[in-house]
């Protein structure tokens, strides 16, 4: 046998190692040297980079018998016996993670550059870049210091809760990378890791200036520079917008066919703008042309011909398509491209005296016949004044050519502003006549700066600058562009800029909004005047002027759609609300625009509405709703503001607000209110909802009621949705888009701009960019879905640009909590979720989170994953402890760590699927921050007689501590303070309560508890709930209206208690058999599972109800810490005194146990009490906390639900002859 040789032992860890990874072989730069490195890392949160490349010296060793006998240093102790060594082979070191690190792997290397990928504890991967330049040691002497650098890259987190356990890369043959990650929560995801670091598209003010100006120098030169390939961009589409308007038409036709007769057609022609009839083009013109023929015969006749030209940015092309010959609007089917030539780039030649002229061809094959389109485009400055279009046709069926020349009449001006393809086309076009041949250079250089930006389209957004400079930035990317195009050192976006016009009021402050479906923006600066921006036409004219510096400006699209397809004719309305600096109004504007109308009124003001503010009222967002008649406000301090206008006048001004809501997000601003999309009728006018971001981190949804009254509508507002993203703590915006309804939100995190998902509950972006306080925009892209999310924002003076895909990551498997699930209930009432059967199932775990899941196992076509989440709520500070539905579904109610107990109101909300909100949190009665609920119990409260409707949600609950003692409290959510109200309070001893039900016997109420004794307990509540004016009758709690609440607590003590198990009881379920008989199930931790048998004793003088326990030890092989009740199984045995009930239990040991229990009434105590283990199956579920589940009907069997590290249900037979488990359904 070889000898083994141990080469190295390195230290310098300060923990354990969990991972090591050996690099393939590279050779050192100037080397022919080939190195080895080795990656470690630890619970010390570090990764070290270790020289493993000299592999000729070893030590021999035997590790049967040396390793056993050789003490072996473990990196814990101050020996240093090893220090020179370590000390000559660590490269590098760095510190990343917030937690352990569990494993490290390499990517890809060049040259002296080697990337690995760490994850660990924290549920991130982390990219690194290992930079070996200086790793060579010249000298033996030199100091002893890691010569490598290690950097860090990126952070990609996409997992909840902790640990990333499980790691797969993939290289594809282009050298990128392909990752996949699984963790705790049980998601598996996917991304592509980039070849290397790629930042924003960033530009600094000179830049623009040289990209804007640079085309213009030299285009004849036999090298064509990026500066020119970037302006082909903006000279294609400004080629495009100049064709707008009307022309003088004659066209002269020469036909070798005397079927078709030649001759001359004069008239006239028009391109005009119109919305796109398709989202993948950017620009559409209808054109339409008319006019008379003469033919050489002499005949006169009437002619008209029509098609639509389209321009698509991310492709910069031109087409033409033929029009619906029925409604003579409609796009029918495709004609031909618009091809400029190569060698020109699609830049117009430029002559010394401003004039240019550019050239596209085209071609169709219609049948046989070829058609050969030809196009010359003669500009005058930056005006198209001349077009020359030629067809040659050749074919069996036609033979002709057509030579069309287009000129502009002197009395119409087509276009308010030109479309400039550059600024050197700007300046040549307001500079026309001046025979210098230099440029004069605006003043844009390093004393300008950026200011404000709002995007007009998904690839297209204004920039203004504190000189008053406004620019328009264009964006596409590379991947659509010859290989030889432009690309950023950092960056696969080409960006081309227009300098559009200079306004002095914009000097140094500068607001800017935008209406981006609608390629609208609004400017104002300090002047009060705010500026309108069209980009159809490229047009900025002054819409309104207020008195005063306006200081918050907000606008939106009126019209709900949910088709990105409008009808051609049809009209927009969009809403605006300013704000001015230190004003105590508002004004509320509303425009009319008509895309395809003629430009000088393709926009107007139907109404405008000053709004009186309530006190301490700064305006931070604004917003409509309600068909243009709701405007609400949103304030700095976390208030909301309501005003209802329809009932007054066009011409009134001065309304008050309708309803003012303070602190719905705290005492932080709130940053945007969006009208929540409905498919309702439009005349339902008397509700709606809206929803609100704030700076707290949260997201509401409020629903608005408009009551009719005799003098005047009631304006209320209720909050029926609270969210907190888990990117937090800044939400800055929100959108829904139109298609599919999803919602985003984004905002900042740290030093990062994070995009989130609602509806799929991920993150889908996120861009370091400094953090909150700079200027920026962002796009959703929500053109289409296909669209891209692009940022644009300053930093160190800076514009930087980025714009990435829709997800920046894929789910293979969808989870849940990211910790392990303490708790877990079923509501009992059913829950439509568009249309289809479920039921709502919540879980709370480690991870302080509460998720709500939507369970549809019981509709046989559902499709996909059964068990659906449908929200997450995190507002607990400790590990959940317990969860419970009240009897109706309405409410949920949760308790956790540090005596936290929380009431959640919960209804069904379109869109949404359910709306969530705190409505209550009860008051911490204790000093201890140990203290933790253990265990509740919740019972409804009815009204006596009529007044049962008023009072349905009153609650007894009932709650047990860690210290022995429990607290019942009285819970009523009309009350506007104090809601809890403090009934009655105990202590049991010196043990911690485990558990808590109470039960009804007979006419009697009592409670039932379990402690870390083994012990049940039975406390009488009859009485003192009487005192209370709480009765207990037929199996319900009733109050009267008219009870007045008390500030005296009433003590209460337990009247007998029975051992039942060892040690701790883990849990305890009730049965309800008979008005005076209840069976407890218990479950403990010594591994027995026992049934006690509760009857009432009404002749006896003290009520105290009798009890018999059956024991089943050893159930488990280890503790059982859940029990649930399965319900009945269903017989057709007519036999009244005997009764069969299904039980399920499970635990640490991972089996999920089926129980059957047989009570023979006649036979009193443990003596008519069978038991029979009916099932018994693995279960996946480690760590098992909690069962729930529902009983079986005659046509389908019942569910059981397994929660602790993830969820399984298993479908449970309820038929006499079908008892035990017979599959498992849904693994989470």
């Amino acid at each position: 046998m070889k000898s083994r040789l141990l080469h190295y032992t390195f230290l310098g860890h300060e923990g354990s190692i969990f991972g090591v990874r050996i690099s393939d072989g590279f050779p050192l730069p100037g080397s022919d040297t080939v190195q080895r490195i080795l990656a470690s890392c630890s619970d010390d949160r570090t990764i070290r980079i270790w020289d493993i490349s000299d592999v000729t010296n070893g030590t021999p060793i035997d590790w049967q018998e040396d390793m056993a006998t050789t003490p072996v240093e473990t990196g814990f102790t101050t020996s240093d016996s090893h220090a020179n060594q370590v000390s000559s082979s660590l490269l590098a070191v760095a510190m990343g993670h917030l937690s352990r690190i569990w494993g490290v792997r390499f990517l890809s290397r060049r040259g002296p550059i080697q990337q690995l990928v760490s994850y660990g504890e924290d549920a991130s991967l982390q990219l690194w870049e290992i930079d070996l330049t200086n790793s060579l040691r010249s000298s033996s002497k030199m100091p002893e210091i890691p010569l490598g650098v290690l950097r860090h890259l990126d952070t990609y987190k996409f997992h909840s809760g902790k640990h990333i356990w499980s790691v797969a890369l993939f290289a594809d043959p282009n050298g990128a990378w392909k990752i996949s990650t699984g963790g705790a929560d049980g998601c598996i995801t996917h991304y592509n890791m980039p070849l290397q670091n790629k930042c924003g598209r960033l530009w600094s003010m000179s830049d623009i200036w040289d990209k804007c100006v640079g085309s213009a120098r030299d285009l004849n030169s036999s090298t064509v520079s990026t500066v020119a390939r970037s302006s082909a961009i903006c000279a294609t589409k400004a080629t495009f917008t100049a064709l707008e308007g009307k022309w003088i038409l004659k066209r002269t036709i020469e036909s070798a066919l005397p079927l078709y007769p030649s001759g001359i057609f004069e008239g006239s022609a028009i391109f005009q703008k119109r919305t796109p009839t398709d989202p993948e083009y950017d620009m559409e013109f209808l054109y339409v042309e008319e006019g008379e023929f003469a033919t050489k015969q002499g005949l006169t006749l009437s002619g008209s011909r029509r098609y639509v030209y389209r321009y698509q940015a991310i492709t910069d092309v031109i087409t033409a398509w033929f029009v619906n010959v029925d409604d003579k609007t409609s796009v029918d089917y495709y004609f031909h491209n618009l091809n400029f030539p190569d060698t020109e780039s699609g830049v117009p030649r430029l002559s010394r005296w401003g004039a240019s002229s550019s050239t596209a061809t085209g071609y169709h094959l219609c049948k046989k016949d070829d058609y050969w389109i030809y196009y010359i485009f003669s500009f005058d400055g930056a005006n198209l004044r001349n077009l020359n279009l030629q067809y040659k046709v050749n074919g069996p069926v036609k033979d002709y050519m057509a030579d069309a020349s287009y000129t502009r009449p002197d009395n119409v001006n087509h276009q308010s502003k030109p479309a400039y393809d550059s600024v050197n086309a700007a300046h040549r076009a307001q500079n026309a006549g001046n025979t210098s041949t230099e440029l004069q250079r605006p003043d844009l250089g390093s004393q300008d700066s950026f200011k404000s930006y709002a995007w007009v389209s998904d690839v297209e957004f204004l920039t203004t600058t504190d000189q008053g400079h406004i620019l328009l930035g264009s964006l596409q990317d590379t991947n659509q562009l010859p290989t030889q195009g432009f690309e950023n050192r950092d960056s696969s976006l080409v960006v081309s800029w227009e300098r559009l016009t200079h306004l002095d009021h914009l000097k140094s402050y500068c607001l800017a909004t935008s209406v981006e479906e609608d390629g609208m923006a609004f400017l104002s600066g300090t002047e009060g005047t705010i500026y309108l921006y069209q980009h159809c036409g490229r047009s900025i004219s002054p819409l309104i002027t207020l008195p005063r510096k306006i200081s918050g400006l907000f606008a939106q699209a009126l019209d709900q759609r949910t088709d990105p397809l409008q009808p051609l004719s049809s009209l927009s309305h969009i809403g605006m609300v300013a704000s001015c600096l230190g004003s105590t109004t508002a004004n509320a504007i509303i425009l009319v625009v008509n895309p395809s109308g003629p430009e000088e009124s393709r926009y107007s003001i139907v109404r405008e509405i000053t709004l009186i503010l309530p006190s301490n009222f700064i305006v931070t967002s604004g917003g409509f709703a309600c068909l243009q008649k709701l405007v609400v406000l949103g304030s700095r301090d976390g208030a909301l503001a309501l005003y209802d206008f329809s009932p007054f006048s066009d011409d009134e001004t001065g309304i008050v607000v309708s309803c003012c809501v303070r602190y719905v997000h705290g005492e932080e601003a709130v940053t945007a209110i969006k009208n929540v999309p409905l498919a309702w009728p439009a005349a339902d006018t008397s509700s709606g909802y809206v929803l609100t971001t704030g700076r707290d981190g949260r997201y509401a949804v409020h629903q608005w009621n408009l009551e009719p009254a005799l003098q005047a509508s009631k304006l209320t507002l209720e909050t029926v949705l609270v969210g907190s993203p888990s990117f937090g703590p800044n939400i800055e915006g929100a959108a829904f888009q139109p298609s599919t309804q999803e919602l985003l939100l984004w905002g900042f995190r740290s030093k990062h701009f994070v995009v989130w998902n609602h509806t799929e509950r991920r993150e889908v972006m996120a861009i370091e960019c400094g953090g909150t306080h700079r200027s920026w925009s962002f796009s959703p892209g929500l053109k289409n879905l296909g669209s891209r999310m692009s940022l644009v924002w300053t930093k160190a003076s800076t514009c930087y640009i980025d714009s990435r895909p829709r997800a920046s990551h894929g789910v293979l498997q969808d989870g849940g909590h990211g910790r392990e699930i303490k708790a877990m209930a079923i509501s009992l009432s059913k829950y439509d979720d568009g249309g289809v059967c479920s039921r709502l199932v919540a879980t709370g775990a480690e991870d302080t989170a509460i998720r709500i899941f939507s369970y549809k196992g019981l509709n046989s076509d559902v499709k996909g994953s059964s068990l659906q989440c449908i929200g997450t709520f995190a507002k607990h500070t400790a590990g959940l402890q317990q969860l419970q539905w009240s009897k109706a579904g309405h409410y949920l109610f949760s308790a956790a760590g540090c005596e936290e107990f929380y009431i959640w109101r919960v209804q069904p909300l379109p869109l949404f699927g359910i709306g969530v909100v705190c409505d209550a949190r009860c008051p911490v009665k204790s000093d201890s921050a140990d203290l933790r609920i253990m265990d509740f119990d919740v019972v409804d409260i009815r009204g006596e007689g009529k007044e049962s409707a008023k009072i349905k949600h009153r609650f007894l609950i009932t709650m047990v501590y860690s210290d022995s003692s429990l607290r019942i409290y009285c819970f009523d959510p009309v009350r506007e303070q104090d809601k809890f109200e403090l009934v009655l309070e105990g202590t049991y001893g010196t043990v911690c309560l485990t558990q808590a039900l109470t039960i009804h016997l007979g006419h009697d109420f009592y409670l039932c508890t379990a402690s870390t004794d083994g012990h049940f307990a039975c406390w009488p509540l009859t009485v003192a709930l009487h005192e209370k004016g709480i009765t207990s009758t037929k199996n319900q709690l009733q109050r009267s209206a008219r009870s007045s609440q008390t500030t005296r607590v009433t003590p209460i003590t337990w009247t007998n208690r029975r051992q039942i198990h060892q040690n701790s009881i883990k849990s305890m379920i009730a049965v309800h058999l008979s008005d005076d008989e209840t069976i407890l199930a218990t479950a403990g931790d010594d591994n027995a599972l026992a049934f006690t048998r509760l009857t009432s004793s009404p002749t006896a003088p003290i009520r105290i109800p009798s009890s018999s326990t059956l024991l089943i030890p050893h159930a488990h092989a280890a503790a059982i810490t859940a029990v649930q009740y399965l319900g009945p199984v269903i017989s057709d045995c007519t036999i009244s005194t005997v009764s069969k009930h299904r039980f399920a239990t499970s635990g640490p040991d991972q089996r999920l146990k089926f129980w059957l229990l047989n009570i023979n009434r006649e036979r009193p105590g443990a003596d008519g009490m069978q038991v029979a283990k009916v099932g018994n199956a693995y279960t996946s579920v480690a760590d098992v906390a909690c069962l729930d589940g529902f009983e079986a009907t005659r046509e389908e069997g019942g569910r059981v639900f397994v929660a602790g590290i993830g969820v399984e249900v298993w479908r449970a037979g309820g038929k006499e002859e079908w008892l035990g488990v017979e599959e498992e359904l849904v693994r989470l």
